[in-house]
C-alpha cells in the first residue's frame, strides 16, 4: 500500500503489487517502486509532484500477520533505462518511485490475527457479491455491466 499527501490536505492510498521482488532495494535507504497499470488514476503520483513528495508503504506479504512499514520522501522518474530493468508481465512500468527512505520499521501482527485476513475459514467466496464491473455501473449507470469472470479475464491482458 502507498499512502500520500497532497498539498491541499487530499490524502491517497491505494494497493501496488507485483511478484515477489517487485520493489528494488538500491541503496541503504532508498527503495524503487515501478508503476504498473491499474485504474488510470494518478492521485498518488500528483499529491508527490505537487506535494512535500512524503509518503508511507506498508507491505503486505500473504500468511505473514507483521508487516513493514517504510517512509521517506518519493520522487518519480521516466528514465528510459530504468523502465527497461524493471520489466515484469512482458512491460516495463509506467514509471519508477523513487523513495529516500527516512524510516522502516515493523509492525506487530495483531491488528492481522483479529481480523484473520490470511485465514482460510474467514475467506469470503468472490460470488457472493456483485462483480466490480456491476457496482461501478449501479454508481455511475455508466457502461453495460459484465461478470466478474469477464473483469478477470480482462485484467489478466491488461497485467
Amino acid at each position: 500500500m502507498l499512502a500520500t499527501s497532497g498539498s491541499d490536505g487530499s490524502v491517497d492510498a491505494s494497493p501496488r503489487g507485483g511478484t515477489p521482488g517487485f520493489v528494488s532495494v538500491i541503496g541503504p535507504n532508498q527503495v524503487l517502486l515501478p508503476d504498473r497499470s491499474g485504474n488510470n488514476r494518478i492521485d498518488s503520483f500528483r499529491n508527490i509532484v505537487e506535494g512535500s513528495g512524503l509518503l508511507q508503504l506498508i507491505f503486505f506479504v500473504p500468511g505473514i500477520d507483521e508487516t513493514l512499514r517504510v517512509g521517506g520522501k518519493g520522487r518519480l522518474s521516466s528514465d528510459p533505462q530504468l523502465l527497461a530493468s524493471m520489466i515484469e508481465f512482458g512491460k516495463p512500468p509506467r514509471a519508477v518511485l523513487r523513495v529516500d527512505v527516512t524510516e522502516a520499521y515493523f509492525h506487530c501482527g495483531k491488528a492481522l490475527m483479529r481480523s484473520k485476513l490470511w485465514s482460510a475459514e474467514t475467506r469470503v467466496e468472490r460470488k457472493v457479491f456483485p462483480s466490480i464491473s456491476q457496482v461501478i455501473h449501479d454508481q455511475t449507470a455508466l457502461g453495460e455491466p459484465e461478470s466478474q469472470e469477464a473483469v478477470y479475464e480482462r485484467y489478466k491482458t491488461q497485467l
